[in-house]
């Protein structure tokens, strides 16, 4: 919209920017809790990796 020879940013407009800006920031912060779940996962097989070895060595005995 346009008023005495300067453009005005409407609702709608506001709207669509403020959604932008929204899902930029989910993503990043979904990017950064699959991040943080990977690390998690990778974590639990190592120990489920140890607790294997341990009960291998334990059987052993």
């Amino acid at each position: 919209m346009i008023e005495n020879g300067r453009k005005i940013i409407n609702r709608t407009q506001i709207g669509m920017l403020t959604s932008s800006i929204m899902t930029y920031f989910v993503r990043e912060e979904n990017n950064d809790k699959n991040d943080q779940l990977d690390q998690i996962m990778k974590k639990l097989t190592d120990i489920e990796k140890q607790n294997y070895e341990l009960k291998k060595e334990l059987k052993q005995k």
